[in-house]
């Protein structure tokens, strides 16, 4: 689960393609929306608050609307985000988020 602020909410996304808002006073949350296809694995804000997501699964960058969790691509065509780790030789990094890649791959055959 990754988290950051839009508005007066916290929003977090989860590697299962969730999208929550969670209220920091009560600690309600709220289902914003779900994409089914996404393993995201991080995200940020930008000063805007637009809302960028990694989603390993599809090895693209999306920005995500913190309303209807509607996803935009912003770069796509990456083979794997973990190659980005490779490439600054974080192997032991990589090697886990393409091993947790492919467990959720194989959860939802």
């Amino acid at each position: 689960v990754n988290f950051g602020t839009w508005g007066d909410s916290l929003i977090a996304v989860t590697s299962l393609g969730y999208v929550i808002a969670v209220d920091p006073e009560s600690g309600a949350a709220s289902l914003v929306g779900h994409q089914p296809a996404a393993v995201f694995t991080a995200i940020a804000f930008a000063a805007d608050g637009t809302l960028y997501a990694a989603d390993h699964a599809a090895g693209s960058v999306v920005t995500i609307d913190p309303i209807d969790a509607t996803m935009t691509d912003v770069a796509t065509g990456l083979e794997n985000l973990a190659s980005l780790y490779r490439a600054t030789k974080r192997d032991e990094k990589a090697e886990m988020l393409e091993q947790r890649a492919a467990r959720i791959r194989a959860i939802r055959r």
